[in-house]
């Protein structure tokens, strides 16, 4: 939604990100390059749970990786270890929308 969306939103939070949907295999999709190109200078703060076995942490980690290697300086990625997230390592998103850090954050940011 933020790639398709540039012009909209100041800046994105990913909860158990899936990248090209359309070529995963087992809920793991290699980052494709057009991806990190688009977003390289778009504020994002990523979340995902170590042990997430409905969508891989693989997705998240790749994504922010290539982001960073492009220069990207506007990412941030939290990775919850295997175990705190509960009943699932997918419900990510309970603790990520919790982070108050996070929250500020996001209404910081502007277009």
């Amino acid at each position: 939604m933020l790639e398709k969306n540039l012009d909209l939103f100041a800046a994105g939070v990913p909860i158990a990100g899936l990248t090209n949907y359309e070529k995963a295999v087992n809920m793991y999709a290699p980052v494709d390059p057009a991806h990190v190109e688009i977003l390289k200078n778009v504020p994002i703060w990523a979340f995902h749970a170590a042990d997430d076995t409905t969508v891989s942490p693989k997705n998240s980690e790749e994504m922010v990786a290539a982001i960073k290697a492009q220069n990207g300086n506007l990412i941030h990625f939290t990775e919850y270890e295997a175990g705190i997230i509960k009943p699932t390592g997918h419900f990510s998103w309970v603790p990520a929308l919790q982070n108050q850090d996070m929250i500020e954050w996001l209404f910081a940011q502007k277009k």
